[in-house]
């Protein structure tokens, strides 16, 4: 997938009270910055989906190529401090997991993804970060990383932000009241490399999190080659505990998904969820397939095939965009369990 989720492009964006974005060290990575800008009102099983668009003048990039992403709040600590996961649509793409401060803010925000984990420490040119008109701070990152993180990592960066003005926007999820921002960041990795980004972006007044962004992106290589590159992202679902707001969508459920089934039958499966809701795999080591359908409220129903017969039907409701579980049962006789995780 074009898109590199981690806190290394989430640190280096946004915002208000300690925004994420920024960039892996390929041109062609959205950028991400799920950071809310104020301090939220959390809750754990809270979302939010976004869908974008990128285009690229690297050569065999696609125009215009689709991207989609979820987050979603997996625990809220007593300080004030909450972890997230970025799930990916993307076909074998790892997840992130995410820890932000209380204050979001300073040392000790990180992010793990496949035995890496990239630290960053922050200072602002402001004590006072909100979205007020004509407000502006400046957030200097120092990144490092521990265990096997391959490719090369940012090491610094540098984001400024101004507010400009506060508008409504409506996107996909709905109309919102939102601060517009504009957004200068600058990152250097271990290689070499450098990015620099311009960006502008709508984040809501409540929950500070991003509505809509606008980037443009010049990556300069190790080999000083120049590869330039553009992202439109917009909200497209959400749920706010704390604000009673929300607008479910199937997207939150795409991307890949292993789980297994028990009982008389047993065995796993590996698939995906396509962006409009239909979900196929393969089980027990291609012996029979699933297919089936996700509503936007989580409702899915499915069945195996093999041999061009139908086998059990499966039916259940997802209690998050992570994972699902439910029964299953076949003609004549036979029930048992199934589960699926997005991880």
């Amino acid at each position: 997938m074009l898109r590199h989720v981690s806190l290394l492009s989430i640190a280096a964006l946004l915002t208000a009270c300690g925004g994420g974005g920024g960039a892996s060290n390929a041109s062609t990575a959205p950028i991400i910055d799920t950071r809310p800008a104020a301090q939220p009102t959390l809750s754990l099983g809270d979302f939010y989906s976004y869908k974008g668009t990128s285009t690229s003048d690297v050569t065999g990039t696609p125009i215009g190529t689709p991207y989609s992403y979820t987050n979603v709040v997996t625990a809220v600590e007593t300080s004030g401090a909450w972890t997230e996961i970025s799930v990916d649509d993307g076909p074998s793409t790892p997840y992130t997991q995410e820890h932000f401060l209380a204050d979001s803010g300073g040392d000790g925000d990180r992010s793990v993804q496949n035995g890496c984990t990239h630290n960053f420490q922050s200072t602002y040119s402001a004590k006072q970060r909100e979205l007020v008109v004509g407000a502006s701070w400046t957030r200097n990152i120092v990144g490092t990383v521990e265990g096997d993180c391959g490719k090369s990592p940012m090491t610094s960066g540098s984001v400024n932000t101004t507010v400009l003005a506060l508008e409504s926007v409506t996107v996909a999820a709905g109309t919102f009241k939102t601060a517009k921002v504009s957004i200068r960041a600058s990152y250097k990795y271990a290689s070499g490399g450098a990015i620099a980004d311009e960006s502008t972006s709508w984040l809501d007044t409540i929950s500070g999190r991003r509505i809509k962004t606008s980037t443009s992106r010049i990556h300069t290589t190790q080999s000083g080659r120049v590869d330039t590159s553009s992202f439109v992202t917009e909200l497209q679902g959400y749920a706010q505990a704390g604000t009673g707001r929300s607008l479910l969508n199937v997207q939150r459920f795409a991307g890949d998904w292993t789980g297994s089934f028990a009982g008389p039958d047993n065995g796993s499966c590996t698939g995906q969820v396509s962006l409009d809701g239909v979900l196929d795999a393969s089980c027990a080591g291609g012996q029979f397939t699933i297919h089936g359908l996700i509503d936007a409220y989580g409702n899915v129903t499915f069945s195996l095939s093999a041999g061009g017969s139908t086998g059990p039907s499966f039916s259940g409701r997802f209690d998050s965009p992570l994972s699902i579980h439910g029964t299953w049962s076949k003609p004549g006789g036979g029930t048992g369990t199934w589960q699926l995780s997005h991880l």
